[in-house]
């Protein structure tokens, strides 16, 4: 019985930046395995090769769920499936429009928001400065 041994899982990946080179591998059987895709679609610009490399930069973002097969090489060949997830994170962008005025000598919070892209986000301040309370 052959079955996919790696990755367990797939990495988020993100819009229009190239994907680690993935290594797909198996046991059991008889090697050298065939690698294919045989349910669901790979993301755009993703490719797997017949020996098992999933690579590519993907152009449009998305979740994608795909089942790989390795086929081993006997006569009469032993196959082994494994689904996939992939999440493909599209350009970050803040969502949060403004921001309301605070009053002087009370206690000040307000939540600001993002899209796209993948999680965590992590915030810092690019330009400018907070007032030095509020640091």
């Amino acid at each position: 019985m052959a079955t996919i041994t790696t990755p367990a899982h797939l990495a988020n990946q993100r819009k229009d930046t190239p994907m680690t080179q993935v290594a797909l591998t198996a046991k059991g059987g008889k090697a050298p395995y065939t690698w294919t895709v045989v349910s669901g679609t790979l993301p755009s610009e993703l490719t797997l090769s017949a020996s098992g490399i999933l690579s590519g930069t993907p152009s449009v973002a998305g979740d994608y769920t795909f089942t790989i097969r390795a086929a081993d090489s006997s006569a009469t060949p032993v196959n082994a499936d494994k689904l996939f997830y992939l999440h493909i994170g599209d350009v970050i962008q803040i969502t949060t429009e403004s921001i309301p005025s605070g009053s002087v000598g009370v206690s000040y919070s307000y939540p600001l928001n993002a899209s796209g892209g993948l999680f965590p986000y992590t915030w810092r301040i690019t330009g400018g400065a907070l007032p030095k309370e509020l640091i």
